[in-house]
């Protein structure tokens, strides 16, 4: 995890916990609420990314790798590990085209939550 948000992560812990300094019995209460709703948050972000990137990389295969057979393309929407069953050559490379673009879309999810 990359130390700007590793820190920001629990930084929001720490304020919590100082703006309750003066209520030691809340402090318990206000820590785990704020960590339950950033657990929380990441685990909706990964549902909504998860969903973006399905819905783009079904998009981007129709369109940039219109050579694979409906078989293939079942088999990469199933594992990315079959990009190895797919000949080396123009389809191969259209597949993996394909999942660049539908990632590049995703994290494209991170860049706006971001700076919210």
């Amino acid at each position: 995890m990359p130390c700007p948000v590793f820190a920001d992560f629990f930084a929001k812990v720490v304020v919590v916990q100082a703006e309750f300094a003066d209520n030691e019995k809340l402090v318990p209460q206000a820590t785990s609420l704020v960590t339950f709703l950033q657990l929380f948050g990441c685990s909706i972000g990964l549902a909504v990314a998860g969903a973006v990137f399905s819905a783009q990389l079904r998009s981007q295969l129709k369109v940039i790798a219109k050579d694979l057979s409906l078989e293939q393309i079942e088999l990469l929407l199933e594992d990315v590990k079959a990009i190895f069953s797919i000949p080396v050559g123009t389809e191969r490379g259209e597949a993996i085209a394909a999942y660049v673009a539908a990632i590049q879309r995703t994290f494209l999810i991170g860049v706006h939550a971001g700076a919210l």
